[in-house]
């Protein structure tokens, strides 16, 4: 059976609805009315935000596969952080 992801839009769309609503409680609308560059300043925190979660995301997985027992087929680890056959941190 297939994962039916865009059957699973509408809760998405109901958890941006409570940041709305959250933004409302907390802001009282204040992003609807605000210049655009202001908008556009608080976007490109945002995404910094994101990238910054991802990155730590992604270094904790990492660390979790390079834990795992090697693969028998090819005696290397498992998981392996890009980069590190470059001598990279």
């Amino acid at each position: 059976m297939t994962d039916d992801v865009l059957g699973k839009f509408g809760f998405f769309a109901a958890a941006v609805r409570d940041r709305l609503e959250k933004g409302r409680e907390v802001y009282g609308d204040a992003s609807f009315t605000a210049a655009p560059d202001a908008l556009l300043d608080e976007i490109a925190e945002e995404l910094q935000d994101v990238c910054a979660w991802s990155y730590i995301l992604w270094t904790r997985l990492e660390r979790l596969r390079c834990s795992l027992p090697r693969d028998a087929a090819t005696s290397a680890p498992r998981g392996r952080m890009v980069g590190a056959e470059r001598g990279q941190p």
